[in-house]
């Protein structure tokens, strides 16, 4: 299971790196290479945070708990009943622990103060990007990556070299073939056509068909598994089971990679349409009026839903802004609060329009805009109060997922080739 904590961090940072791979290649190429930590934990030594925490002033209460926390640790080993003798502790986090997490993040804390590209870490993974319009720019890179070695060996640190990855961005193959970069122990970081950071795969094209291939894989295998495992086909425990083990697996980041191509939309609904067709009493139903029955929303309508409320949060300044530049409100009388909607760059190759015309920063704001005004304008309060729609009843069929089963939910039309059954 993911959690919203650690979901709502992989979309903070992935928006912001995709906002460059879609700005980018249109003027040279992108590179970015991923880095993983090992055992990233039992790394954290106690004099390493007492070094790193001295400039943050943590002090009273915080510091003396944090201390009675580090210090004072004995361990002893038992082996066939014998017990040896106590040890002290000077390193790694009980597994487990609150502390612990966050002391790792005081621990790295300025890692990247000294690269000069883009740089983003989170948890054990870390990835170092670069634009690079000539062959004489990718050294720059290098020496980024040289510098994030530098403070690893510094700071008792390793990087996990079989794990490093590079993708590459972009149409300049005459920079993608002299492209070679290294590990601190001098191995070549091999490029990847599709990297996988925090959850979420991004491919050298800037799509994310390959990520959606793989959430429609995982999610198949694991509707395949509660039906081998589960004989029982009644209602309550096959919508249980599709909410707790399927459906988190398809709604996970899908703000950042909901895709805009009908085939992409229908494999992702078809999960769920032959995973309702099981459930008594069902099959007979046409796949839209088996949702009815059930209480449930489209895919595609699910993530619209949660592309909405994520525009509404970075509006509201609830979430880091991914693109600074182009999602901001304008608020008039007579239209209430809407997002301004960036033009497409003209003079722009149809592949990067594409890219665009689907991302988050071009497709989100038209359907932001067209909610009611008085949802649109709904602001300063917490995100329930914008889930629920405020006091407008047209508002909550508009955001709550309980009143959206009023509206008509059809969703793309069909090829022939697949049956809504």
């Amino acid at each position: 299971m993911v959690s919203r904590g650690e979901d709502l961090v992989c979309q903070n940072s992935w928006l912001i790196m995709t906002g460059y791979c879609t700005t980018w290649p249109r003027e040279g190429t992108w590179m970015s290479c991923s880095l993983i930590w090992p055992k990233l934990l039992t790394k954290l030594t106690t004099a390493s945070y007492y070094t790193r925490s001295r400039p943050l002033a943590i002090t009273g209460k915080m510091g003396v708990w944090i201390h009675a926390f580090l210090a004072g640790r004995l361990q002893a080993v038992t082996v066939d009943g014998h017990i040896s003798e106590e040890a002290e502790v000077i390193g790694g986090m009980p597994q487990g622990s609150v502390l612990g997490p966050l002391l790792f993040l005081i621990h790295k804390g300025d890692i990247g103060e000294r690269v000069r590209g883009s740089f983003l870490s989170f948890a054990d993974g870390t990835s170092v990007s670069l634009p690079v319009t000539t062959a004489e720019e990718v050294p720059r890179l290098q020496q980024d990556l040289d510098t994030v070695y530098a403070w690893a060996t510094t700071n008792n640190m390793s990087f996990n070299e079989e794990k490093l990855e590079m993708l590459r961005h972009g149409q300049k193959h005459n920079i993608k073939e002299a492209t070679k970069l290294y590990t601190e122990g001098g191995q070549e970081i091999s490029a990847q056509p599709h990297v996988k950071y925090l959850g979420v795969h991004i491919s050298e094209d800037c799509s994310f068909h390959h990520h959606i291939a793989e959430t429609v894989r995982k999610a198949k295998g694991m509707a395949g598994w509660v039906l081998r495992t589960f004989t029982t086909r009644e209602t309550l425990t096959m919508l249980t089971l599709w909410k707790t083990l399927i459906q988190p697996l398809l709604d996970y980041c899908c703000q950042l990679w909901s895709p805009h191509k009908r085939g992409d939309i229908q494999l992702l609904e078809v999960v769920q349409r032959s995973f309702t067709r099981q459930i008594r009493g069902m099959r007979d139903l046409s796949y839209w009026d088996r949702l009815r029955e059930l209480g449930l929303n489209s895919q595609q309508r699910r993530r619209d839903r949660y592309r909405i409320i994520y525009m509404w949060k970075i509006l509201e300044g609830q979430v880091p802004n991914p693109a600074p530049f182009a999602l901001q409100p304008y608020i008039t009388e007579s239209t209430g609060r809407k997002c301004l909607r960036q033009s497409l760059p003209t003079r722009a190759p149809e592949r990067i329009k594409t890219l665009l015309a689907s991302s988050l920063i071009h497709e989100v704001p038209k359907t932001f805009n067209a909610l009611p005004k008085e949802v649109r304008s709904i602001t300063g309060c917490p995100v329930g109060k914008f889930k629920s729609g405020g006091t407008s009843s047209y508002g909550r069929c508009q955001t709550n997922p309980q009143c959206w089963a009023t509206l008509p939910d059809t969703g793309p039309p069909t090829p022939y080739r697949i049956k809504w059954t």
